[in-house]
């Protein structure tokens, strides 16, 4: 087993540690504004940008930010590389950022880690996304055919030395950073690995107090982001032109979102507003 199959890999507060995942906040320690980024999805083209417009836009106002990628970085597009390294980079430059490990680089990790030579190749074949987001590495190394073993020589040791970091939830002092979901009622603590890269059936409609509101990401073609009483749903797509949105923290907990999309002609353009409110 890698180490993102560790279901305790985290960042928690003590007060988690105690309680059983309803509680109240007493103070507020999270005094620096926060990013948090939707599904990459391999869109280096459109992060590339909403990067840029996050740092001027903290330049101009004098802001100090951190930010968090809610994984799936890899798949879905021609440039899974470059998402990587844009990310990687912004984590670096910003003390208290992170990456939560996402559904695509799970299923990455374990292959790479599989010993059994077939069981890998056979794994690659049954990629979890589009088998178009492995091109690049075909393309680069110039064969007919990707096998694991040159795949595993293809990825730069730093990106998978990054990957390999990636946590299973974050905890802020009003919110929860996951990937896909988490399973109502449950300790954080306590959580089946699989219900933060799949979200259970019963997350979406499930209505109840988490005792922090969820971030998570889904790849619905709806609004950017969709603020509901109990959780926050980051909505990417690479359907047509694509859209890789981000919602904004502020340490007073208000939240507005960014939203890097590609126009045709006009090439990538940055939006903004307040997250659409579902009751």
């Amino acid at each position: 087993m890698h180490p993102a199959n560790l279901g305790k890999d985290s960042h928690t507060s003590p007060v988690a540690e105690n309680l059983v995942f309803h509680f109240e906040i007493t103070m507020r320690k999270d005094s620096i504004f926060t990013y948090v980024v939707g599904f990459v999805l391999g869109r280096a083209d459109l992060l590339r940008e909403l990067l840029f417009a996050i740092d001027r836009n903290a330049k101009k106002r004098k802001l100090t930010y951190r930010i968090f990628f809610l994984g799936n970085l890899i798949d879905f597009s021609p440039d899974s590389k470059g998402a990587v390294e844009l990310a990687l980079h912004a984590v670096s430059r910003n003390p208290g950022s992170g990456l939560l490990l996402g559904r695509f680089e799970d299923a990455l990790l374990q292959m790479i880690d599989e010993t059994d030579r077939s069981v890998r190749q056979r794994m690659l074949s049954k990629w979890v996304g589009d088998p178009r987001s492995l091109q690049e590495i075909h393309v680069r190394i110039g064969k007919p055919e990707v096998s694991t073993d040159l795949l595993t020589d293809a990825i730069d040791q730093r990106h998978l030395s990054f990957i390999r970091k990636a946590r299973r939830f974050i905890e802020l002092d009003d919110h929860v950073l996951v990937h896909a979901g988490l399973e109502p009622g449950v300790h954080l603590l306590e959580q089946d690995p699989a219900s933060f890269l799949k979200a259970p059936g019963g997350f979406e409609n499930y209505r109840g107090s988490f005792g922090k509101i969820v971030v998570h990401g889904t790849s619905n073609p709806v609004d950017p982001v969709e603020s509901y009483p109990n959780r926050i749903a980051i909505n990417s797509t690479t359907q047509r032109n694509g859209r890789l949105p981000a919602i904004c923290i502020d340490p007073d907990g208000a939240v507005h979102w960014l939203s890097a999309q590609r126009s045709g002609s006009r090439g990538v353009e940055i939006f903004s507003g307040q997250p659409s409110i579902v009751e």
